[in-house]
């Protein structure tokens, strides 16, 4: 086996498409099982971090007569992208037009009740682009540049920023008093007790969240 340092954006789903394998497979290497094992989850890593590989992606050549022709389907490997849109205020986008384009593809649909937005993109993937209508005349739509797979791991504090900007709260950060802030909004948003403390019930619920 080789071994591959992880940058930022890389996460199991995209490294295991890039080698040919599937994330199940790439997770039985070597020691890479222990992400798991540490809390982890597999989608999160560290730039940095060593995950086991095969030494050499598997050879998928074939072969056939001159002049024949042979029909494939190869699955592209994929990951769910979510995001959740709310206004200045922490009202939700809901029921907004929106098109989320990832790898030269455009995918079309609207925002649920909640503001929500849900589509399986490719694994590979590490940028693409939303636009979003907030009023269905509009002419020019919202805009908004994406890193996609850029997640830190919930133990760190920059992790629970991005997820917690992820889920509409605090998107303008100001130092610890800006990470408080949010805390106590996404606690009273979940029912529990507005502390503005990171404890383990709202790193849990946090996660849960973030589809985790």
């Amino acid at each position: 086996m080789a071994q591959y340092v992880v940058r930022q954006g890389d996460c199991f789903a995209s490294i295991a498409a890039h080698w040919g394998i599937d994330v199940d497979e790439l997770s039985g290497l070597g020691d890479n099982d222990r992400y798991s094992e540490e809390g982890h989850s597999p989608h999160q890593l560290r730039p940095g971090d060593v995950v086991e590989v095969p030494d050499q992606p598997p050879n998928r050549a074939t072969s056939f007569s001159s002049g024949g022709s042979k029909t494939y389907s190869v699955p592209i490997p994929t990951v769910q992208f979510r995001m959740r849109l709310k206004d200045q205020r922490g009202r939700a986008h809901a029921d907004k037009r929106y098109e989320l384009v990832v790898s030269e593809r455009t995918y079309e649909g609207r925002t649920d009740g909640d503001g929500w937005l849900e589509q399986r993109v490719p694994a590979r993937a590490t940028d693409g682009d939303l636009f979003v209508w907030l009023n269905d005349a509009d002419e020019h739509p919202w805009e908004i540049p994406l890193t996609i797979g850029g997640l830190d791991p919930s133990s760190e504090e920059t992790g629970v920023v991005q997820r917690l900007h992820n889920l509409g709260f605090g998107t303008a950060f100001n130092g610890k008093e800006g990470l408080t802030q949010a805390l106590e909004e996404f606690q009273r948003s979940e029912g529990l007790a507005a502390t503005g403390l990171l404890d383990d019930g709202t790193r849990d619920r946090l996660r849960a969240r973030s589809s985790e």
